[in-house]
């Protein structure tokens, strides 16, 4: 029940929405500020700042539960935005300079 009224936030002009992600997670979102675009802005900019972020750290950042900012993340790593580097410290995201170079050579 309320899953599906959640579902129905847009249809009745509220400023939320319920967004279900590529994992499979639910979350209510002000769309405004969640667009796929928004996010990884957002999140490009915090790595440009801050150097290479965890989704911990991202998830302070952006003052969300972790499962949200992993699934951020993961937007942004589809995109090609950003990649990944594991290793025994855990999964740490960087900025994609190929791509960046090839954005930076548009301009």
């Amino acid at each position: 029940d309320f899953v599906q009224a959640c579902d129905k936030f847009e249809q009745l002009g509220l400023s939320l929405r319920l967004r279900k992600y590529p994992s499979g997670l639910l979350a209510i979102e002000d769309p405004s500020s969640a667009s796929d675009a928004l996010i990884i802005s957002r999140i490009n900019s915090y790595i440009q700042n801050f150097g290479p972020v965890t989704a911990n750290e991202l998830s302070a950042l952006e003052d969300c539960p972790l499962t949200l900012a992993e699934e951020r993340l993961w937007i942004c790593e589809r995109a090609g935005r950003i990649c990944r580097d594991e290793s025994v410290e855990g999964v740490r995201f960087y900025l994609n300079r190929l791509v960046q170079s090839k954005y930076s050579a548009r301009k």
